[in-house]
């Protein structure tokens, strides 16, 4: 199972200047030709994750691409949480899909 569900381009957060270091790592993700259906699902998993100090949720209405950015705790890699949300993301989706299946089962009349 693939770590991804849309084309995922990378960038640093830079520091503003004068922000004291606090041993903290950020990255942004820009998710092409995705918005909030995919976005904040992607947001609430990456709060649940006690790495994740900070995940926040961003559309380009006029690019049509949403930008996810996560600041992680010193040790962890922003990447490294991106791919558990997904992973995370795609099973529950994998269970409401299952779940979908076994209603419509039990109520298809013959």
């Amino acid at each position: 199972m693939s770590d991804s569900l849309a084309a995922v381009s990378w960038a640093p957060v830079p520091k503003l200047k004068g922000e004291p270091d606090d041993g903290t790592t950020a990255e942004q993700a820009c998710l092409a030709n995705e918005d909030e259906t995919l976005g904040m699902p992607l947001r609430e998993q990456l709060l649940q994750d006690p790495a994740v100090i900070e995940a926040s949720f961003a559309m380009d209405s006029r690019e049509r691409d949403a930008t996810l950015r996560i600041r992680v705790v010193d040790g962890s890699n922003p990447r490294e949480a991106y791919a558990s949300a997904v992973r995370r993301v795609k099973g529950q989706v994998a269970g409401i899909h299952a779940d979908f299946l076994k209603a419509r089962a039990a109520h298809v009349v013959e």
